[in-house]
């Protein structure tokens, strides 16, 4: 199995989409285009499924605003049936600093159980620890998955993890 790690706020709803967003009377939030079409592509190439680790995933299974709006981005572009599961929460504050210790959790109760083949974070964050950063690519706020992110997070996936 390959694992997308996805965050949402600076890879999926980036700077330029919230801008968009204010600019509009919509009361739905639009989440990057180019980012979740990139996305939409990576997880085809590559038949890889999503494990959340935005703060978004503390309404996950909830009917909670976020929540909705983030399956109903998911299901415009055809990927709700990849989202496979959320990264555990080590502090209730959501420092996102503890965001690869979640990752390298998540990998080490499901390695054997779910035969993780493959993996890539795709976040804003600077740091991902030293385990999971070759599989790290940094987003860019604004831009979020761009199409040079997306090439390389298809060749991480296809490079099994020794």
């Amino acid at each position: 199995m390959r694992i997308i790690f996805l965050d949402i706020d600076g890879v999926l709803n980036t700077d330029r989409a919230v801008r968009m967003q204010k600019n509009s009377n919509k009361d739905t939030i639009d989440f990057d285009q180019e980012s979740m079409m990139n996305l939409a592509m990576i997880l085809k190439e590559t038949n890889s499924y999503i494990v959340l680790t935005s703060t978004w995933r503390i309404h996950y299974g909830t009917d909670s605003r976020l929540w909705t709006e983030l399956i109903r981005n998911f299901v415009e572009f055809g990927i709700e049936k990849r989202l496979l599961d959320i990264t555990p929460i080590l502090d209730k504050h959501l420092h996102t600093e503890n965001r690869w210790k979640e990752i390298e959790m998540w990998l080490h109760e499901n390695q054997e159980t779910r035969s993780i083949e493959s993996f890539v974070i795709l976040d804003d964050e600077w740091d991902m620890g030293i385990y999971t950063k070759d599989r790290f690519l940094k987003c860019q706020g604004y831009r979020g998955i761009s199409i040079e992110l997306k090439e390389k997070a298809v060749e991480l996936l296809r490079t099994p993890i020794i």
